[in-house]
């Protein structure tokens, strides 16, 4: 009896970073949205691992969800606060000064998700009382949303 074994090509899909312009300005208010947005999942991470009322299996299966989730968050994070840094330096390093904040670009596979933590952020400053930043928030999240393709 002789044993075979198959070997199973899997494709992995490609995942396309997109490219975003945005002033450093724009960009912390991101982070800002981006730390609210990973402390939700956090918080909510742990409700889930004290509830009893899960199924064990389908609660390793949204924990999974929920740590893929976080990491993918704080790996665009990184992006942005790389490209933060680089845009930062090189200014400093340039011997000719603009007036205006030059645009700084962010390449990342999760960019096309930013519109819909900036809208959550904006409302959780809009339900603290923080009007006035949370106008700010909607309005970086409609400039992100018009610039995605």
């Amino acid at each position: 009896m002789s044993s075979q074994t198959a070997e199973v090509r899997r494709t992995v899909p490609r995942t396309i970073a997109l490219e975003m312009r945005l002033l450093p300005v724009e960009w912390r208010a991101v982070l800002f949205g981006l730390g609210s947005f990973i402390l939700d999942l956090q918080h909510a991470a742990k409700e889930l691992e004290e509830a009893d009322a899960i199924a064990p299996p389908t609660l390793a299966t949204t924990l999974t969800a929920f740590q893929m989730t976080i990491r993918t968050t704080l790996s665009l994070r990184s992006a942005i606060e790389a490209a933060l840094e680089r845009s930062q330096s090189t200014q400093r390093y340039n011997r000719v000064r603009t007036s205006t904040p030059r645009r700084v670009s962010v390449r990342h596979a999760s960019v096309s998700v930013l519109p819909s933590i900036l809208d959550d952020a904006a409302q959780k400053l809009w339900d603290t009382g923080h009007a006035a930043q949370a106008d700010a928030m909607r309005s970086i999240a409609r400039e992100v949303s018009s610039a995605l393709p």
